[in-house]
């Protein structure tokens, strides 16, 4: 059948989904969305993507610039296209200490939100199935029950954090 595509935003992401710090903390995606006071974004990036680090840059500023001071926040979930574990690892070491990620080796949760998204890598479009809409990098917002409401993430994130919140 046709692959459904969240950017029709019909249908909630799969939430029970895990979702890891680097500080070893796990969660799930829908208790990500569910927090109160904060939106929960998906942060689709990789390595070897020369557009991806200017974006990546941004995303951990505006994380910087709103803590302490911002009663909104933004929880951030790396969404790997690397090619191995062991870049999405050195990629994901980069990032700001309070990203989750979904795990490199969980590579059918990692598609599944793809394939929800149309949001991918050019190169994994046909491999994964994925009905594309965006490519990387892209920064997906989702509302408090896991359903996806902007990819425009990266371009409303220049009004600031609290933008996220008026979509």
């Amino acid at each position: 059948g046709q692959l459904s595509r969240g950017a029709e935003m019909n249908e909630a992401l799969p939430g029970k989904i895990k979702v890891v710090k680097k500080n070893g903390a796990s969660s799930t995606l829908q208790d990500l969305c569910k927090e109160d006071g904060a939106v929960t974004t998906l942060l689709f990036a990789a390595k070897w993507c020369p557009q991806c680090p200017p974006a990546v840059r941004a995303v951990c500023s505006a994380v910087d610039s709103s803590s302490g001071h911002d009663s909104k926040r933004m929880n951030v979930v790396f969404i790997s296209s690397d090619r191995s574990a062991e870049q999405s690892e050195e990629y994901f070491g980069t990032m700001h200490d309070s990203f989750w990620r979904v795990p490199f080796n969980d590579v059918s949760s990692r598609t599944d939100i793809k394939r929800a998204t149309g949001v991918c890598a050019g190169a994994e479009q046909y491999e994964l199935g994925v009905n594309r809409v965006e490519g990387i990098p892209t920064l997906a917002v989702l509302d408090s029950s896991c359903k996806l409401v902007s990819l425009c993430g990266l371009q409303l994130l220049a009004g600031g954090i609290s933008s996220l919140f008026n979509i």
